[in-house]
């Protein structure tokens, strides 16, 4: 019998890891604290984040934007 295609992100997610899913539609990842797993599916962990001030800064004009 082979593997789930996504059962080393399986591993790590029941470990602890944060779980983000591909949407084909717009082309980005977003947060899936309880993935369903289908293989048709993307799946990553959720990098981590290095904040930088320059980071901080776009981030928070991004937060405004979005706020209007």
């Amino acid at each position: 019998m082979n593997p789930h295609k996504h059962a080393e992100l399986i591993k790590q997610w029941a470990d602890g890891a944060e779980i983000e899913c591909y949407c084909r539609f717009t082309s980005r990842w977003f947060y899936k604290p309880n993935p369903n797993w289908s293989e048709s599916l993307e799946y990553r962990v959720k990098p981590k984040v290095k904040w930088t001030p320059k980071y901080r800064l776009i981030t928070a004009c991004e937060d405004r934007l979005c706020m209007n």
